[in-house]
């Protein structure tokens, strides 16, 4: 998420840098979380991979800004195409050389890293600067429906943390689409 959010704010021609550097802060993320060299560079490798993959694909398909809804499902898309290749990676990377399970190692990985990506993304594209818009109540409406009902079939009995994500772009078409002062109040009501 964050080596996105890096890759969409600078200039185009600091990609190889950016992405160099970056390689280099995962490596040595996972070396200093005490694994051995060639599993942190095939970790690093990975999660850049990502990165790459995503932040071509955004300004690809999205561009600088987010403007509609479309763009919040073009992003889901993208998360979880990018996330798919760095899970992957890191899963090939933990059965091979960290002794753990491939499966299992996936399911835990792709999840996180579409839900970084889908929550840090969106501030790198619709900027900083507050903008007041005309809220179209049935379009609020629908959303904050859809968003509730998805957070009670996520969040209910018998469902696991795998699917605990699927709420998500539900925030991200508030944070397009509303002014920041809604978007806060469906994220505190979300997290409670």
């Amino acid at each position: 998420g964050l080596g996105v959010m890096a890759a969409m704010w600078l200039p185009r021609r600091w990609g190889p840098l950016l992405f160099v550097g970056l390689f280099f802060a995962y490596a040595l993320a996972n070396v200093t979380g005490g694994r051995p060299l060639v599993a942190a560079s095939l970790l690093g490798l990975a999660d850049v991979a990502e990165t790459i993959l995503v932040s071509v694909l955004v300004t690809r398909f999205v561009g600088r800004r987010m403007k509609d809804v479309v763009d919040v499902w073009m992003l889901f898309a993208i998360a979880a195409g990018g996330s798919l290749v760095a899970a992957t990676g890191i899963a090939l990377t933990s059965t091979a050389l960290l002794g753990g399970s491939f499966w299992s190692t996936l399911l835990v990985t792709a999840p996180s890293h579409a839900c970084s990506v889908m929550l840090l993304t969106p501030v790198a594209l619709t900027g900083w600067r507050h903008r007041r818009t005309r809220i179209q109540p049935v379009e609020l409406a629908t959303q904050a429906t859809l968003l509730l009902t998805l957070t009670v079939v996520t969040f209910g009995p018998s469902q696991d943390v795998t699917v605990g994500f699927a709420p998500l772009p539900l925030l991200v078409w508030a944070a397009v689409r509303f002014d920041v002062r809604v978007v806060v109040l469906e994220q505190v009501l979300f997290a409670t």
